[in-house]
Parts: structure tokens; sequence; C-alpha cells
């Protein structure tokens, strides 16, 4: 099973430029690859991990007003499973982890008023627990998501250090036509 770690911060708008941390930009896109139907591995773009396979997904640094709501969304990351389903025609995959207790389809976070959401390439929401279903290649596929901070009460967002975790299952189907 591979397991997604997220991690970013929400920061004050009070702050002063001296006062940010450092800014790391890595422009590689993330990557997890499964190798076959019930063992996964992590990687960024090229290199291969077997299982236990961890992924980390750095979220970027967000200014605590960009949220405008409940809801209302900020700093979406991209981020690829890469599949080699062994004859399959499709895969199931969820992602399970700590729901939101107010915004129950989002990753709950330590900060209340702040949770992770995914979405997947049609931009769909997915939530924790709920398994998706997408058509693969037999010769492999790259299935894009995103991660990204969602404002999950009403009122300010408080600035914390954020962090999630999420475990990805995938099964491989076969479809006779």
């Amino acid at each position: 099973m591979l397991v997604i770690k997220f991690s970013g911060q929400i920061i004050s708008p009070a702050l002063g430029i001296d006062d940010l941390p450092p800014l790391i930009i890595d422009p590689k896109p993330r990557s997890a690859m499964a190798a076959s139907a019930s063992t996964s591995t992590s990687t960024s773009t090229s290199t291969s991990i077997s299982e236990p396979a961890d992924m980390t997904l750095a979220l970027p640094i967000i200014i605590a007003n960009n949220f405008q709501g409940k809801e209302s969304s900020a700093g979406m990351t991209p981020f690829t499973l890469e599949l080699t389903p062994p004859g399959a025609n499709a895969v199931q995959i969820t992602f399970t982890g700590t729901r939101s207790v107010s915004v129950p389809d989002v990753l709950a976070t330590q900060n209340d008023g702040v949770g992770i959401e995914l979405r997947d390439m049609f931009l769909r929401r997915v939530s924790p627990g709920n398994p998706v279903y997408y058509p693969v290649e037999p010769s492999g596929s790259r299935l894009q998501f995103t991660a990204g901070y969602i404002q999950t009460t009403e009122g300010e967002v408080a600035s914390s250090d954020i962090s999630a975790t999420v475990h990805v299952e995938m099964k491989y189907l076969k479809f006779i036509e």
C-alpha cells in the first residue's frame, strides 16, 4: 500500500518578508509508481522504491488571508500515480485517511480550519474512503491528481504547519468486452 504524506504551512499575513521560511522550489512533478496488482512503489519522477512505499508531497506556503470562506482552496499541487497494471484495463483506487469533521470529503489536518483536498485529472474531488475507477492501459498509465489546502470552517484561518497522511490502495481489474 502506498503512503502519501502531505506537508505545508499557513502563515499569518502580518509576517514581514524577513520572517518567511526559506523557499525551496522543486520544479519536478511528484510521482508514485505501482509495480503490480498488490504491490506499489513510490518515487519522485525516475527513482523506484519497493514497499513499504512512501511519498512526501510538499504543499506551498500560503498566507492565511488567501482563503475566502468555507470550502475555498489554495495551493493546489499536482502529483502523478504511474501504474503498470498486470493485464488489467481498469484500476480501483481508494485514498484512506482521517476525514475532516466539518467537510467530510477532505482530509483532516491538525489545523481545525484547514483540510487537504484531493482532486483527480477531471477536477472531481476524491473523497477519503470512497473508491474511484479509471481505465488503464496494460502497458502502463499515468493518472494525474492534485492536492491542496481547503478551508473547512467559517472565519479566519489560523497560521500553522499543516500535515496529513493518506494510504492509497490500488486494485487492478480486467473487464471482458
